[in-house]
């Protein structure tokens, strides 16, 4: 079926979302936006989120999957279920503000095919929360600028579908979506713009423990996507006389980020310093893991 110009399609890949896919929805719902919009939730839960979604929120569509599917292959399915011009992207355990809707319409008519959205933490007290965040989203802070862009979050973006039709679907594969598939539309000349009123809040870790996993999942798939697309620093996995220093390189990084685009987080960086050093060095063993194999 040809997509509707004026619908906007949200796709929501669930999983084990019981206890969060209802604040998501609920602050969907409450949008300032009065255009035409679908919600699907792509779900690959074995808990209660199907049926929680189908009680609470009738009117949104539930692909309900028979296995895990990882957020690539699941954003894939609701691509092909979805009818509208332009295709929103938001995970289960974020909410949006009021006008996320309205931004992303007004950037589309500006012409805009390709944007992502800031992201806050939901948990801002939290010192383990404050760590993950400059770990993971410091380069979308909702205190840095407009600006073209080489990486974005698929857990707050928006294309068009003739993005999607030009190059392809999202990378199959469990961890670096987002860094993989904004480097093959880099390459292939699209642009992308990062616009910091496109904001949702995200729930960041509260667990040590999960913090930690995390952290160690984002350096070896962060080695992987590199070694999969040739991207810059792929040298890295043939060398691993470098291990040592990736916990140094890493800090540099995200210290540089806080520096140019939101120094306001310098005091989360102080505060949450014993918990941010560990997740470093979680982070270079999962590089280090990929890089020996």
């Amino acid at each position: 079926m040809k997509p509707k110009n004026e619908l906007i399609s949200i796709i929501i890949p669930a999983y084990q979302a019981e206890s969060t896919i209802a604040q998501t929805l609920s602050y969907l719902d409450e949008q300032d936006y009065q255009g035409e919009v679908e919600t699907i939730v792509v779900n690959s839960s074995q808990d209660r989120t199907q049926q929680n979604i189908q009680k609470q929120f009738p009117h949104v569509k539930v692909i309900q999957l028979p296995q895990r599917a990882y957020t690539g292959e699941a954003k894939n399915i609701g691509l092909r279920h979805a009818q509208g011009q332009i295709l929103a992207f938001i995970d289960s355990d974020c909410v949006p503000r009021k006008n996320w809707l309205s931004v992303i319409k007004k950037m589309h008519s500006k012409g805009h095919w390709i944007v992502g959205g800031s992201i806050g933490n939901l948990n801002p007290a939290n010192i383990i929360s404050k760590a993950e965040y400059l770990m993971e989203l410091v380069q979308l802070s909702p205190g840095s600028r407009t600006r073209f862009v080489s990486l974005i979050s698929t857990a707050n973006c928006f294309f068009d579908q003739r993005i999607f039709d030009t190059h392809g679907l999202f990378p199959s594969i469990r961890k670096g979506v987002d860094m993989l598939f904004s480097y093959v539309l880099m390459k292939k000349g699209e642009k992308i713009l990062f616009s910091p009123d496109m904001r949702i809040d995200h729930a960041c870790s509260t667990s040590l423990k999960r913090f930690w996993k995390k952290q160690v999942y984002h350096g070896e798939y962060s080695i992987i996507a590199r070694k999969q697309a040739g991207m810059p620093g792929s040298f890295l996995s043939r060398t691993p006389v470098f291990i040592p220093v990736l916990p140094w390189i890493r800090g540099f990084f995200i210290l540089k980020h806080i520096l140019l685009l939101d120094r306001k987080l310098i005091k989360d960086l102080v505060l949450s310093f014993p918990v941010f050093a560990a997740g470093i060095l979680a982070w270079s063993l999962g590089c280090g893991k990929s890089m020996v194999k």
